[in-house]
C-alpha cells in the first residue's frame, strides 16, 4: 500500500531499525506519521503527533512492541509544534521515562506569544485589519496548545543526537512554523522532514510574533537548498513520500505566484484582512483557517517589503524595514501596505537577492 493509504495505528518497518507509526488525528484524519528510531537498548522518535486518547493507544501498542529496547531513557524530538493544539511529545517522554525537545527558535517564540494576555492577541489581529468582534474571535484558542513547554529541552542548531542506532542532525527550516526543524540521518541520504514539504498541499508558511523577520525567505531558501542537494530520501509529518527537488521547484513556483497575486492588489494601500480576504476569502473561514490565512498574507507582504516591492505603512507613514511589528505602536490604526519602488516576484522560483543566513544548508545532508 502506499503511504497515504496506511490506516491509523499501523507499524511499518522501512528498514533495519527504523519503524514508521501512523498516529491517529481525529481533527484531520486520517492522521499524522512518527518515525521511530530502534537501536540496542536505545530508543529515539521524531513528530509523535497532537495528544488524544486515540493516539495515546496507538503508542501504548508501540511502547508494548519496543519492549526492553526502552531500557536507555529515548529521545523525543519534534520537527515543530502547532500552538492551537497539544504534541503528545511531552506525555510520550514521561511514560517512557526520556526527554524531548524542540528547535530553541520554535521554543523562544512559543513563549514569547505565550505570555501574551487575550486582550494583546485581540490587538495583534486588530492591527492587522480584523474588526474587534472578529478579532476576539480569531484570537481564542491561539495558545491552547502551549502546555508543558517549560519541559522541553531546546535544541541548538546543529546538534549531533543519537536516535536508535542512527545519528541526527538538526538544520533550521523557519516558515511553516518559527523553529521548524529538520532531521538528517547522518551517512543515509534520508531527511525527516516534518511539514517543509509535502506532496499533495502546499504547507502553510506564516509571519509569528517572536519569530524571524522574513519567514518566507528562509523558507524559499531552504526549498532551494533542498532542490539543490536532492536527498535521497525525504519522510514527511503527512501523506505520500515527495520527491524532493520537483516538489521543492513546485513550492517555489506557488510562492512566486501568491506573491505576484499579492502585489497586484496593492493600487491601494490594503490591510493585511483585506488582501487575506481578496486572495483566501477570509470571511468564509474558521478561525484557526484564518489564522494561518493571515500569517501566510503577512510573511509574502513582509518578505515583499524587504526587497522593495511594496512599502508597510502605519498612519500613512512608511516604517523602516528593520522595525519588528510586535514592537509598532498599536495607536495609529492597522498596518497598511502598497506598492513599493522596484522589485519583481519573478526571480522567486529561481534565486533571492537578499536570501536568509537562518536557512543555510545542513553541514553533512547525509547523501
Amino acid at each position: 500500500m502506499a503511504a497515504k493509504d496506511l490506516p491509523a495505528g499501523t507499524i511499518v518497518a522501512l528498514r533495519p531499525g527504523l519503524w514508521r507509526v501512523g498516529v491517529p488525528d481525529p481533527l484531520q484524519p486520517p492522521g499524522t506519521w512518527a518515525y521511530v528510531f530502534v537501536g540496542d537498548r536505545h530508543l529515539g522518535i521524531i513528530d509523535p503527533g497532537f495528544d488524544s486518547p486515540a493516539a495515546r493507544r496507538v503508542w501504548a501498542a508501540v511502547i508494548a512492541r519496543v519492549g526492553r529496547r526502552t531500557a536507555m531513557a529515548p529521545t523525543v524530538l519534534v520537527t515543530h509544534v502547532h500552538p492551537e493544539r497539544p504534541s503528545i511529545a511531552g506525555w510520550l517522554a514521561r511514560r517512557l521515562g526520556g526527554t524531548w525537545g524542540l528547535a530553541a527558535a520554535e521554543w523562544h517564540a512559543l513563549r514569547h506569544v505565550g505570555t501574551w494576555t487575550e486582550a494583546d492577541r485581540v490587538a495583534w489581529f486588530g492591527r492587522l485589519g480584523l474588526d474587534p468582534t472578529t478579532a476576539r474571535a480569531v484570537a481564542a484558542g491561539w495558545m491552547a496548545g502551549v502546555t508543558g513547554l517549560e519541559a522541553a529541552c531546546p535544541v541548538a542548531l546543529g546538534t549531533v543526537r543519537r536516535m536508535g542506532a542512527d545519528r541526527l542532525k538538526g538544520w533550521w527550516t523557519p516558515g511553516h512554523t518559527p523553529g521548524h526543524h529538520v532531521f538528517v540521518a547522518v551517512g543515509r541520504g534520508e531527511w525527516f522532514t516534518g511539514d517543509l514539504v509535502l506532496a499533495t498541499v502546499t504547507p502553510n508558511v506564516s509571519w509569528v510574533p517572536g519569530g524571524p523577520a522574513d519567514p518566507l525567505g528562509a523558507y524559499l531558501s531552504a526549498l532551494r537548498t533542498l532542490r539543490r542537494l536532492a536527498p535521497r530520501t525525504i519522510y514527511p509529518a503527512h501523506g505520500p513520500v515527495p520527491d524532493a527537488a520537483p516538489t521543492a521547484l513546485r513550492l517555489l513556483h506557488h510562492h512566486a505566484t501568491r506573491l505576484r497575486t499579492m502585489l497586484g492588489l496593492l493600487t491601494v494601500p490594503r490591510t493585511v484582512a483585506e488582501v487575506a480576504e481578496a486572495v483566501f476569502g477570509l470571511g468564509r473561514r474558521s478561525a484557526a483557517d484564518q489564522r494561518r490565512a493571515l500569517g501566510e498574507t503577512l510573511a509574502h507582504l513582509e518578505y515583499a517589503v524587504r526587497r522593495g516591492m511594496a512599502v508597510r505603512l502605519l498612519g500613512g507613514e512608511p516604517t523602516p524595514v528593520t522595525c519588528r511589528l510586535e514592537t509598532l505602536p498599536g495607536d495609529r490604526g492597522p498596518l497598511r501596505y502598497g506598492r513599493g519602488p522596484g522589485g519583481t516576484p519573478d526571480g522567486v522560483a529561481d534565486g533571492d537577492r537578499n536570501p536568509r543566513p537562518e536557512a543555510a544548508a545542513p553541514a553533512d545532508h547525509g547523501r
